[in-house]
């Protein structure tokens, strides 16, 4: 996160809500029985603490001395001395054809009447109105203002709190969003989500659904709180009594199997029992159509989550070779039997994996071939193991031609799996298996009131982590990387309410962005060094040799699929030479593998070597013709060296073998 963002945001920080009130459009719930005379509602408290402590954040994260970011802000406003900070400054909006009304009080303990003149305020015994209304008549309705005074007296939990009225903007709204609605037809076909193939009529029934589901929230709120060591943002959401949404925003389970189960992964996550089948049929009642378009098979989700009650806990870890995963799953007390794997998870695994695994090979351009097997069954203190691994791309390209930025890298997964009575338990190998079915058999079910769900993140260990997929340059390898504190979240529902309260410590803030920062400046040194030294450099030829003559790695790995990951991962970040010799150890292992020669071509073509790049191409082609994304990707290396013709040639050919991006280009043209 960039500090001088931060400070140039909260400086002018009255407008930066102005546009998200605007864009949002949402009515506010007034008292029961009366209707909302203002339809936004920003509340403000303490204005005065909150710019002071935003100018010592920018002085802490400043070496130089600087001017205070809240400067002008203060200058607009004469000073905050004189502004009551006991009450709440509000910002009201009345939305109205052809532009909203918006009304700002500002509460005083001392007048202020140059800001009052100023600004064509309205005055009251202790607050001034300022209108910013369409009409040249600068005035402030009684029940406007009565509202706007009784709500300055109100007190707040957050320094700054947006409040929404979802179901009453929908409503208030409603003949025109069903006209905009039946006008779906008119739009481009790329506007309806052409990536998924969705007719009008497609799209029109899910957003009918999906207004559906947001005319069921009778408001959101959606608030932030900041001193100097904590950021901390909150969104909560009400559903209409009777809706069907109510009745999935209940409180969870009153007690719990887990409590005393605490992974120490780079992620975590818990969650005490609650209703997962019917919040999976809610979200599939709206977006099952995506789904369906996606190849998930949400129905069988659903049907498979009726086996379980919520309760849940675990973690994630990404390592150098592998993603490390544990889960631990509390079974409904009917389907804890002992062929519940072997009748009930381990067919749900394969046909969603299945699923998967055709979806990458058609968007992802991967060879699906050993990306998904079971793994051999073992007894662990007596209980009987099933297994399994597969491999998902870290970063999906998506239906799109891949290439340096989009290619997706390999990660491993595996999962050795059993379950002690109710308990379903997840693994990365037998010796952690038997470290959880111990902790299970001495785990008590106990009385819970904590969050119903509770999220972590180690920044500092996936940063870690991840700098030994991305960083391949030496250099930055060599940056020491700061103690940037964790990310937790915990989300909790009651009584029709949700709500999610997410914390970041501004320390940590300001440590992350100051170490890729230093990355960045690393970068841009090396870069400009490798810009001079091409200038002078061997001829490339000479350099594609070298490249390929360099030393693969320390150890030998005799897997084709771990190094299509390495030369992916390597080429998404830019390091197209590491990414040749990576595809040639691939090619190596297997050269029946048309993908090997493909990717391998789109690197060549990265590092300018044209010709390479066509004859690599030309084998893949040459092994599997009928692939679309091999005709396009040679006639994207034909059009960058400059032969206009031949890569027209080339995506024609993709086209008529349905490439999509080739037959996009070609209607462009």
């Amino acid at each position: 996160m960039n500090i001088k963002f931060i400070r140039k945001q909260f400086s002018i920080i009255i407008v930066v809500f102005f546009a998200v009130i605007f864009t949002s459009l949402s009515p506010l719930l007034a008292k029961k029985n009366q209707p909302p005379l203002l339809d936004v509602l920003v509340k403000i408290s303490n204005l005065e603490q909150q710019l002071n402590t935003i100018d010592k954040l920018s002085a802490s994260s400043s070496k130089q001395p600087s001017i205070s970011p809240t400067l002008m802000l203060k200058g607009v406003l004469q000073g905050t001395g004189w502004i009551d900070s006991n009450r709440l400054i509000i910002i009201g909006i009345v939305v109205k054809e052809p532009k909203p009304d918006m009304y700002i009080l500002i509460p005083f303990k001392e007048s202020n009447e140059n800001f009052r003149a100023t600004f064509n305020g309205v005055a009251g015994s202790d607050y001034y109105i300022i209108p910013i209304i369409p009409s040249e008549e600068k005035t402030v309705p009684d029940n406007i203002k009565s509202q706007l005074a009784s709500l300055s007296n109100s007190r707040t939990e957050h320094s700054i709190l947006i409040e929404i009225g979802v179901a009453g903007l929908i409503k208030k709204n409603d003949a025109k969003i069903k006209e905009t609605i039946n006008k779906i037809d008119e739009l481009p076909k790329k506007d309806l989500g052409n990536d998924l193939d969705f007719t009008p009529e497609e799209a029109r029934a899910m957003l009918v659904n999906i207004l559906d589901a947001a005319a069921q929230v009778e408001f959101l709120k959606i608030g932030f709180d900041f001193n100097e060591v904590r950021l901390q943002y909150y969104c909560e959401a009400k559903a209409l009594a009777g809706t069907e949404l109510a009745g999935l925003f209940k409180k969870g389970g009153a007690t719990t199997i887990l409590d005393a189960y605490n992974p120490e992964y780079q992620c975590n996550f818990k969650s005490r029992s609650y209703d997962v089948k019917g919040m999976l049929e809610f979200i599939n009642n709206r977006f099952g159509k995506v789904y369906e378009k996606m190849n998930v098979d949400m129905p069988g989700l659903i049907k498979l989550c009726d086996n379980f009650t919520g309760e849940y806990a675990g973690g994630f870890s990404l390592n150098k070779d592998k993603a490390d995963c544990e889960f631990i799953s509390v079974l409904k007390e009917s389907s804890a039997k002992d062929d519940f794997l072997e009748k009930v998870y381990i067919p749900w695994s394969e046909k969603h994996f299945a699923d998967i695994i055709k979806l990458m090979g058609k968007e992802n351009h991967i060879d699906p071939a050993g990306l998904y097997s079971r793994t051999k069954n073992s007894i662990v203190l007596g209980q009987k193991v099933m297994g399994m691994k597969f491999a998902f791309p870290l970063f999906p390209t998506g239906n799109k031609m891949p290439d340096s930025n989009a290619k997706g890298s390999l990660i491993n997964y595996e999962f050795r799996i059993t379950t002690v009575n109710n308990l379903m338990l997840i693994a990365p190998d037998d010796r952690r298996l038997t470290d959880l079915i111990i902790i299970v058999k001495n785990l008590k079910e106990k009385p819970s009131d904590t969050p119903l769900m509770s999220f972590n993140i180690d920044i500092t260990k996936c940063v870690e982590a991840l700098s030994k997929f991305i960083l391949t340059d030496q250099h930055v390898k060599l940056l020491d990387i700061p103690d940037m504190g964790k990310f937790s979240m915990i989300f909790d529902m009651e009584k029709g309410r949700a709500w999610s309260s997410t914390t970041i410590d501004i320390p940590k803030i300001k440590a992350t962005a100051d170490y890729f920062k230093s990355i960045a400046n690393d970068k841009k040194v090396k870069d400009k060094a490798l810009s001079a030294q091409r200038t002078k450099a061997l001829p490339e030829s000479r350099e594609i040799k070298m490249a390929e003559d360099a030393t693969v790695m320390d150890r030998p790995v005799k897997n084709y699929i771990y190094w299509m990951s390495q030369g992916n991962l390597c080429s998404t970040y830019g390091n197209d030479k590491a990414a040749i010799k990576y595809f040639k150890e691939a090619i190596k292992l297997d050269p029946k593998k048309s993908d090997a020669y493909f990717f391998l071509g789109v690197s060549y073509g990265e590092t300018g070597a044209f010709k390479e790049s066509v004859n690599s191409i030309n084998k893949a082609i040459g092994i599997n013709p009928e692939k679309g994304i091999y005709y396009y990707g040679r006639g994207r290396v034909y059009l960058i060296s400059g032969e206009q013709e031949r890569a027209m040639d080339d995506f024609k050919t993709a086209a008529s073998k349905g490439n999509r991006d080739a037959q996009n280009y070609l209607k462009e043209r």
